[in-house]
Formats: structure tokens, sequence, C-alpha cells
């Protein structure tokens, strides 16, 4: 019964933890996204500042600083924000 409930209990971590991380990589996906689109209309000054500005509001107040940091601490191998440890997950199978 205790492997069952450790079983139970480790999944229950593992869908808190892709939880957590989800906004982070929903962040870097769409600054990248921003960043490809100001990167696409670069050589047309009359709207390149445009782009660029929605990028640089995508980023504002460090999210894509804090949303590196967080997906980054957790593919180091430490367990990373939250207690989540993403590369002992991904080799344990679970991707």
């Amino acid at each position: 019964m205790e492997y069952y409930f450790n079983k139970v209990l480790s999944a229950v971590h593992q869908e808190t933890c892709y939880a957590e991380y989800a906004g982070y990589e929903l962040t870097i996906i769409q600054a990248v996204s921003k960043y490809n689109d100001w990167l696409a209309h670069y050589d047309d000054p009359d709207i390149a500042d445009v782009y660029l500005k929605v990028f640089m509001d995508e980023c504002s107040n460090a999210k894509c600083d804090d949303a590196t940091a967080a997906l980054g601490a957790s593919l180091t191998g430490n367990s990373g924000l939250f207690g989540c440890d993403m590369l002992e997950i991904l080799y344990s199978g679970d991707v």
C-alpha cells in the first residue's frame, strides 16, 4: 500500500511542477514570438519600433529574467523552485 501511496504522491508532485513551470515556459515562448516579429520587420523603420516595444513590454518587470532563471534552475539537477527537479522527472521517463 505504501508503494502505491508514494506513486500517487509522486504523480501529484509532478503535476504541481508542470503547472508551476508552464507559466514560465509560456512567458519565454511569447517573448521569443514577439522578438521574431521584431526581427521580421527590422528593416522597416516605420513599424520596427512598434514591434520592439511589444517585445520589451512582454519582458517588462524582469518577467523574462525570472522565467529564464526558474527554468534554468529546474534543469540543473538541483531542486530548482518549488522543490521540482525536472531532470529527475524526465530521467524517470515522464515527458
